[in-house]
């Protein structure tokens, strides 16, 4: 199940609000969450049910232990490092023995829905109890709330124990949070259905072209960098705002990422909550920046090597992680741009190669891609361009650029009532669309689902 099916929209959503608000502050209403956290679950993936319960009772049970046995906690993250392994890369590994076994049968594992972002939730609470910050939970249904909390299991935003478990005791639901979430899960509904859709069209005509000229490759390659960041922060937004209406804040995971005027600044702006989480739980024990040059240069490595094999087995997720580390480094060692218009252009050349090498799926892809990229690809030939339908969509690209500039988030608390008014119908106006292009048979799955 997903947040932007009618299913969910028209009917489980308005119903859990309206159970949640009668039984605010009730000893039922953490169980109630748990339950439809559970059932969200069980609906958007049947099969890893089990394994989703197997996991919550093991974080239960481990975190009591770590907090009285310290030396057990590397165990956990050997575990838990052990699993994702298993079904994020086994049937890569698993392929590549059977190639080089001639013969074997090669092992396809179905990856579990959410799988990435539960088990990273797993491991910043019991982290968080090893370093002493809050002791374990006793409540083993408690702890599932926060583990299976269902606006944020299947792709974030990464929250913290201390932040839901405060939540739980101090929370309102009234009209005011009620507004604000049905305000930010219109707009994120809109991005998701108007924009990214839309531009997908154009990413999936152009990429999978084997041989491309000049300007399609441009046209290609600005589409995705703008069709992941709206796919992916609409979801971000739609989740924080089923948050607030039932009055838990979630942290913000983007942060008008695209008009960061270094790279440095991108990676402050950019998937938040997973910066912070490698941050808290990988950099900072590594050493992080207060240590020696080349020690530092090890942590940076470490880090962004795992952040691209999180995202997936394949070589082009390495390389986007050695990208990242390389300009990082290259930035704050080498070269400073101080002019903030020049800044902005060379972060997002740097940003869109990253995403070139997000998107390619093999070498033999990159190296044409960056070929036509340079000039250096087959003549333009616009009988053939127009054979793809994507001119079409070329306002589309242009309307999702020009809104990277506009605060859609948030008004000011001091926007006179009449604006407030029209941005409520211009809400209105964009559920509407969001609607209609749903029922057209405008479906496209969440980029991120697949991490």
């Amino acid at each position: 199940m997903e947040f932007n099916s009618l299913f969910f929209m028209m009917i489980c959503l308005p119903l859990f609000i309206l159970i949640m608000r009668m039984t605010v502050h009730t000893k039922a209403e953490p169980y109630i969450l748990l339950c439809f956290s559970l059932l969200f679950y069980l609906l958007s993936d049947i099969h890893s049910f089990l394994l989703l319960i197997a996991f919550i009772l093991f974080t239960w049970i481990f975190a009591r232990a770590v907090h009285r046995h310290s030396s057990l906690y590397p165990l956990y993250l050997l575990i838990t490092a052990g699993l994702l392994s298993i079904f994020k890369y086994g049937s890569f590994i698993a392929s590549h023995l059977g190639a080089f076994l001639h013969g074997a049968t090669a092992i396809s594992l179905i990856m579990p829905v959410g799988i990435s972002f539960y088990i990273f939730t797993g491991i910043s609470y019991v982290s968080d109890v090893y370093y002493g910050k809050y002791p374990p939970e006793r409540d083993l249904l408690y702890l599932a709330s926060y583990l299976t909390f269902f606006p944020t299991i299947v792709s974030g935003p990464l929250h913290r124990y201390e932040a839901y478990r405060a939540y739980l005791n101090t929370h309102r639901i009234n009209s005011d949070t009620i507004a604000y979430g049905l305000r930010r899960f219109i707009l994120g509904l809109g991005k998701k259905v108007i924009l990214a859709n839309q531009l997908a069209l154009v990413t999936s005509a152009i990429f999978s072209q084997k041989e491309l000229s000049l300007l399609p490759a441009w046209y290609g390659l600005i589409a995705y960098t703008l069709q992941i960041y709206y796919d992916f922060s609409s979801y971000s937004d739609m989740a924080i705002g089923i948050a607030a209406m039932i009055g838990y804040q979630l942290p913000e995971n983007f942060d008008h990422p695209y008009l960061a005027v270094s790279f440095q600044d991108f990676w402050r702006r950019w998937h938040i909550t997973l910066s912070r989480w490698f941050r808290d739980y990988v950099y900072i024990p590594l050493g992080g920046n207060r240590v020696s040059t080349l020690k530092w240069l090890r942590n940076m490595l470490i880090v962004w090597i795992l952040t691209g094999i999180w995202h997936g087995s394949s070589l082009n997720f390495v390389l986007w992680g050695l990208w990242n580390f390389l300009f990082l480094v290259l930035e704050r060692k080498v070269y400073r741009v101080k002019n903030p218009v020049l800044g902005w252009i060379v972060t997002m050349l740097i940003v869109s190669g990253g995403w070139l090498l997000f998107r390619v799926t093999s070498l033999s892809q990159l190296k044409m891609y960056v070929r036509a990229l340079i000039g250096r690809g087959i003549p333009l030939n616009m009988l053939y361009i127009r054979s793809l339908d994507i001119l079409w969509l070329i306002p589309i690209v242009a309307l999702a650029f020009l809104l990277l500039f506009v605060p859609l988030i948030r008004l000011p608390s001091k926007t006179k009532r009449r604006y407030r008014l029209l941005y409520d119908l211009f809400l209105v106006m964009i559920l509407c669309i969001s609607v209609f292009l749903i029922i057209s048979g405008s479906y496209s799955a969440f980029i991120y689902f697949g991490f």
